[in-house]
């Protein structure tokens, strides 16, 4: 054990760090009303539990939420408090803490509300990432799961002195706040790129070299197209040729890293023979998910995922000839035009289901190939700027994981 720190029944922490009982360091109060349709336009700020699944994190120095109903009636936030929701869907749901940066905010009924003198920042983050665990074994209730003020008055926390709880909580909201903004800048690029491509591809926005006249064709008459066979799950195996699946295609990548269904190669490479994917193929999930599911998931075969066999629910595209840019084809499937075909096509059904039998009746509007590959280059460099900012993005998540960790629980001090 390192010199200044002391076994717990927390475990090891530094000397002036103390364990406290919640019920030590706060006052618990229970907030009250405001259901779903008090919600308005204007009035007084408030705060549903809802919202703390969807809306807020450790902080909440902004309020999104308003109601008319009579002030005398409602429970009032001060600065500085805990909110936890008493009740929810699970357990793990529930076990929220948010830390109210204002006052006289409406607190809505099913918020445990802890006011302290403690930092309730610091709280916050230690009752989300080091206890949280241990507040959902205290939830009960099967289809609704209610959190209890006595039984959180009970949970046992680590408390540096007031003025180290203050600096841990400032670097780990600096985290944050470059993380929002990160995920914001991700969000604006994805926007700006949706509403490109959309005029990139119905020629609402031409490059000024470009004047051919655009042709509209069927999809059939330019591409090969292929479903996967129906593979029973009697012929999976645990080694031999890769069979994909729809889980396999996410975020606009072909991810085998975690497959675990195979075919033997025999089968493969004899009935299955002509559904082995090819390097350069267009790959897509064609059945069981919403429009917004489809576009990202999409993708292109490369060597390093052979060999692999195509399997139910998904569908490959190659060119026929040389008038269509696959990448072009990529694109178009990811436009509101395309997606009204689909739903044109599918009248009634709320999922993004078609098949090689609805091909002839999807149109495309084609340029010429060099004004394809001039559209696809373009996109393409943006969503390079997307798939640099996302990894930027996971690295501050990851290197805020590992600081909050060291930060939260003492291994690592810094000065208050």
């Amino acid at each position: 054990m390192k010199q200044d720190y002391k076994k717990t029944s927390l475990g090891i922490i530094p000397n002036e760090w103390e364990v406290v009982k919640l019920g030590d360091v706060c006052k618990f109060y229970k907030g009250k009303g405001i259901s779903k349709k008090d919600i308005s336009e204007n009035g007084i700020n408030c705060i549903r539990y809802g919202e703390l699944y969807t809306t807020y994190n450790e902080k909440i120095d902004k309020v999104y939420s308003r109601t008319n109903l009579n002030i005398d009636g409602l429970f009032l936030s001060k600065f500085n408090d805990i909110i936890i929701a008493s009740s929810g869907e699970t357990a793990i749901d529930i076990s929220k803490a948010s830390c109210v940066l204002l006052d006289n905010v409406a607190l809505g009924g099913d918020l445990n509300v802890l006011r302290t003198k403690e930092n309730g920042i610091f709280i916050s983050y230690y009752l989300n990432h080091i206890v949280k665990n241990e507040i959902a074994k205290l939830a009960q209730g099967v289809s609704i799961v209610h959190l209890y003020a006595s039984d959180l008055k009970n949970l046992k926390i680590v408390l540096p002195p007031l003025k180290e709880q203050i600096k841990i909580a400032e670097i780990l909201s600096e985290f944050d706040t470059a993380i929002n903004l990160m995920s914001n800048l991700i969000s604006q690029k994805t926007k700006f790129k949706k509403a490109l491509m959309q005029n990139l591809l119905t020629a609402k926005i031409r490059f000024p070299n470009f004047k051919d006249k655009w042709q509209e064709v069927s999809l059939d008459k330019i591409v090969f197209y292929q479903e996967g066979p129906g593979v029973r799950n009697t012929q999976y195996r645990k080694k031999g040729v890769k069979l994909l699946n729809v889980s396999n295609l996410n975020n606009n990548q072909l991810n085998l890293s975690t497959t675990t269904t195979y075919i033997n190669k025999e089968l493969a490479y004899g009935k299955y023979k002509h559904f082995l994917v090819d390097e350069g193929d267009l790959l897509i999930s064609c059945s069981g998910i919403n429009s917004e599911s489809f576009k990202t998931k999409i993708a292109f075969a490369k060597k390093e995922h052979l060999p692999l066999c195509m399997n139910t629910s998904t569908m490959r595209f190659k060119n026929l000839d040389d008038s269509l840019s696959l990448k072009y084809l990529y694109y178009f499937f990811q436009t509101l035009n395309f997606e009204k075909q689909v739903f044109s096509i599918l009248t009634g059904s709320a999922q993004f289901n078609f098949g090689p039998t609805h091909i002839k009746w999807f149109k495309i509007k084609l340029p010429n190939l060099d004004e394809q590959k001039k559209i696809a280059e373009i996109l393409s460099s943006i969503d390079d700027e997307i798939n640099l900012l996302n990894l930027k993005l996971k690295n501050l998540k990851d290197l805020k994981k590992g600081v909050m960790q060291n930060l939260l629980t003492g291994k690592v001090r810094v000065d208050g």
